[in-house]
């Protein structure tokens, strides 16, 4: 049980990697980092917040899950491995899908 809780826990965290690989490949939204402000030297207004995740939202959606993923994961692993049963691993699952 160790190893296939390391193993899930190896390959949540290599999602997560080709995520932000994929969201960095993303080319950026012309004018979604705002305009310079008139008055006030290297401050940005405004900004099309909305045309920035039409590309990246749902990737950006996915990464949160792994990320609450790996969160109870890793608190499955912290339980001694005597200790994790299926109440266990229910608990967490509805954590998760809370």
């Amino acid at each position: 049980m160790q190893r296939t809780l390391i193993a899930a826990l190896f390959l949540c965290v290599c999602a997560m990697l080709l995520i932000l690989l994929a969201i960095l490949a993303e080319e950026p939204v012309a004018g979604a980092g705002g305009l310079p402000h008139p008055s006030i030297d290297g401050m940005r207004i405004g900004g099309d917040g909305a045309a920035r995740l039409v590309t990246i939202g749902p990737l950006a959606m996915a990464f949160n899950c792994l990320l609450l993923l790996l969160s109870v994961l890793l608190a499955g692993l912290s339980v001694h491995e005597k200790r994790r049963d299926r109440v266990l691993w229910l608990i967490l699952l509805l954590m998760f899908l809370w």
